[in-house]
């Protein structure tokens, strides 16, 4: 068992100033307002510490932190471009081989997801489709879960009509046959399968399915608790309001249309 690092004083300001975003965050969330004040201040912080070249100055899993928390604001509002090109360059840092596995593996979804709610299925299977099958025990047991969830909250978003792409198919079918399930599969999806027929497929698996107050207007449910072994935000979407990209400077413009997404697939 490795032995836990002393955290340095570069990591206790980190964590300090994400314990405030969490906070003003939350509480934004209570009276159903926009977390201006977090957005603001998670901008603040990963300025000063991990954007561009700065991101190889800090620990990686730091940089996770970071990264997880722009994610979190960016996916919660329904901007799920921004939330990809926001979590891309954590699966590029430098020394991305020392990271927490269990951070690794949630982000790695968390980067799929956000691609799989941009519309990009087949490139979302890819990511995805590696940690299912990996042949690391731990590794596959843990996207098993992951997966399931935001492939659940994903095709639960899409409506009863619309057909997934054969590649989300294959995925959705290969996850349910390696996880416990209270109906048998007699029989395989049709290529043009609902996002409907997905939704029911997963269901007959266990954990048996749970619906949350969120993802109202279309957006997606957030749940991020436990990555980095403290609560994250659960993505209250009724409280969040879509970003303006380009006219109030939510988002720096050097996070868009960001390379890091392309090399973090290669990965």
């Amino acid at each position: 068992m490795s032995r836990r690092k002393k955290p340095t004083p570069q990591s206790l300001n980190i964590w300090e100033q994400l314990e405030r975003i969490s906070q003003a965050y939350y509480a934004a969330q209570r009276r159903h307002e926009d977390p201006a004040e977090a957005r603001a201040a998670w901008q603040k912080l990963w300025q000063e510490t991990v954007a561009g070249d700065k991101l190889s100055t800090v620990d990686v899993d730091d940089a996770g932190r970071i990264l997880s928390w722009g994610w979190t604001l960016a996916m919660a509002a329904g901007n799920y471009p921004v939330a990809t090109d926001v979590l891309s360059p954590y699966l590029v840092h430098p020394r991305i081989e020392n990271a927490d596995l269990i951070s690794k593996i949630h982000l790695r979804c968390n980067l799929a997801s956000g691609i799989l709610h941009s519309g990009y299925e087949e490139r979302a299977v890819e990511i995805y489709r590696p940690l299912l099958e990996s042949e690391d025990n731990r590794t596959a047991q843990i996207a098993r879960s992951v997966i399931r969830a935001q492939v659940h909250g994903f095709c639960s978003k899409r409506g009863s009509n619309g057909c997934a792409s054969v590649a989300l198919r294959d995925l959705v079918e290969e996850l349910v046959n390696r996880l416990k399930r209270r109906v048998p599969l007699k029989k395989r999806l049709p290529e043009n399968a609902t996002y409907a027929e997905l939704l029911q497929l997963l269901d007959s698996t266990y954990p048996p399915r749970v619906r949350r107050p969120c993802g109202q207007n279309g957006k997606a449910e957030v749940d991020t608790v436990g990555i980095f072994g403290r609560a994250r935000p659960s993505g209250d979407c009724r409280s969040a309001e879509a970003f303006r990209m380009s006219e109030d400077g939510a988002w720096p413009t050097d996070m868009r249309n960001s390379s890091a997404l392309r090399q973090s697939c290669e990965h």
